[in-house]
């Protein structure tokens, strides 16, 4: 079986270009295929290969890129999940189009998914957002999960008034695939004036690890060759 490793971290990294070349040595060295953005904003990364060596990398990710808090959503596949490996430089590791808000400066509270999973269990009265693309939508959401259609995640912005009007005083949720577009998303929320914005700690994949498929209808998509994931309790 081999490791799949979704990743990422907002810090300042002035010399982020300065990491690629040993980042490529390293990478195919240990044999691993995917993708890796880096920026001045931070890393997003998903990676997969054998166990020890996809922990070797992210070993090496937390002393190189000083992001010593790096965390990984982890699940496992019997073919690679890439076909080859990329790393790029990039402005942002994600672009929300004009929108500036600025994850390291402020983001929603994060919410474990144990406590997400209580509140759904005890309905409470909350507003669970999906950020991911419609698309993304369709092959599974959580139950009641507001739907904002997006074609690109670049359209969130425009979307900020339907969130506002459905939420109605009450907590707000945003959930993604593995966290990274909700950063972007609470903090652009919170910057319009929004309150009480929650963030799904480790997005839906997150909460498969820890909570299986419960509240959730269908699967998960996934940019990479598996497509979806279903839910699992590691």
């Amino acid at each position: 079986m081999l490791l799949n490793a979704a990743f990422y971290q907002f810090f300042r990294w002035p010399t982020y270009r300065d990491a690629r070349p040993e980042l490529l040595v390293l990478c195919r060295a240990l044999e691993l295929k995917g993708t890796i953005l880096l920026s001045p904003e931070g890393i997003n990364g998903n990676v997969c290969g054998p166990e020890s060596a996809v922990r070797d990398l992210l070993s090496k990710l937390r002393e190189v890129t000083c992001a010593a808090g790096l965390r990984a959503r982890e699940s496992w596949s019997e073919e690679p999940s890439f076909k080859r490996l990329k790393i790029r430089l990039k402005r942002k590791i994600i672009a929300m189009g004009t929108a500036e808000a600025d994850p390291i400066e402020r983001t929603g509270a994060r919410l474990a998914p144990a406590e997400l999973k209580r509140w759904l269990d005890e309905n409470k009265d909350i507003l669970l957002v999906d950020t991911r693309n419609a698309f993304e939508v369709r092959e599974g959401s959580f139950r009641g999960a507001l739907d904002l259609k997006l074609s690109h995640f670049h359209d969130f912005p425009e979307r900020i008034e339907t969130i506002r009007e459905a939420a109605q005083g009450r907590p707000v949720v945003m959930f993604c695939t593995g966290g990274i577009r909700c950063e972007r998303a609470t903090a652009h929320a919170l910057g319009q004036g929004l309150s009480e914005i929650f963030q799904l700690d480790g997005g839906i994949l997150g909460y498969f690890e820890a909570c299986g498929g419960e509240h959730y209808e269908g699967k998960c998509f996934v940019f990479d060759e598996r497509e979806t994931l279903e839910a699992r309790c590691s």
